[in-house]
């Protein structure tokens, strides 16, 4: 809230809030972007191993939908809700979500008022009483890892930043008035790094995050400035131009 200027803002999303409490480095899965490099069956496995291991704290997220829609479904249109726990059973992959708000429960396939899906095994195993969760709604639900797959549409990571083993950190400041309103004509002024990898053998990973502090709520609400990199192969001479490789 102190980041935000207070409980009236415009709303964030739960990778940058957590970025902004834990400092953990965040990372976004979209599930329904045009990248077709989204795999259920990768992703769950990913999910799952260091989720259990303690590296990753997890949210997920509604898109756009209709009332109508968020009505049947039960469902917070463009709403993060914070994944507790993650299982596997018998060929079924489930998440465990809460709404932050306490309340308004997923009422699709595994709700606690679903009669046709749930089996003894299953519940015994998941330690779940649909009776009892009929009785007080506290925002807990069990959703299938399919079914968040589909009404879902981001999956937000936040790293352990101890699984980066070399890191470094830039404190800067740049008024985006020192250059051209539009730098598709210069990168003269714009801030260069020159990135050097000793690359071990069989390949290295590089993350770079980029975040910016938010000295005006308005701006932040509207979406005005943005940061954004770009990566040019120049052998680490400065670049002037956009075309430029």
């Amino acid at each position: 809230m102190k980041v935000m200027g207070g409980y009236d803002f415009p709303g964030s999303n739960s990778n940058i809030d957590l970025h902004a409490l834990t400092g953990w480095i965040p990372e976004r899965i979209a599930m329904h972007s045009d990248n077709q490099s989204f795999s259920k069956d990768d992703t769950f496995r990913m999910l799952f191993q260091r989720f259990h291991r303690g590296d990753v704290l997890i949210t997920t997220a509604t898109g756009v939908m209709t009332d109508e829609e968020g009505e049947k479904w039960g469902l917070v249109p463009t709403h993060a809700y914070a994944v507790l726990d993650i299982r596997e059973h018998k060929g079924m992959r489930f998440l465990q979500l809460k709404n932050p708000w306490s309340h308004l429960r997923w009422k699709g396939r595994y709700s606690e008022r679903d009669e046709k899906n749930w089996t003894p095994d299953l519940l015994k195993y998941l330690n779940f009483d649909p009776k009892t969760a009929q009785k007080f709604d506290n925002g807990v639900f069990w959703i299938a890892f399919e079914d968040l797959c589909q009404y879902f549409d981001v999956i937000y990571l936040s790293w352990n930043p101890a699984l980066f083993k070399d890191s470094s950190c830039i404190h800067s400041s740049w008024d985006g008035k020192q250059g051209p309103v539009k730098d598709v004509y210069s990168l003269a002024n714009n801030p260069q790094y020159k990135l050097e990898v000793q690359c071990p053998a069989g390949g290295a990973a590089v993350w770079v995050l980029l975040t910016r502090h938010i000295t005006d709520k308005d701006d932040f609400a509207q979406n005005r400035e943005f940061i954004t990199l770009v990566v040019y192969k120049t052998e680490g001479k400065k670049v002037y131009y956009p075309g430029e490789v």
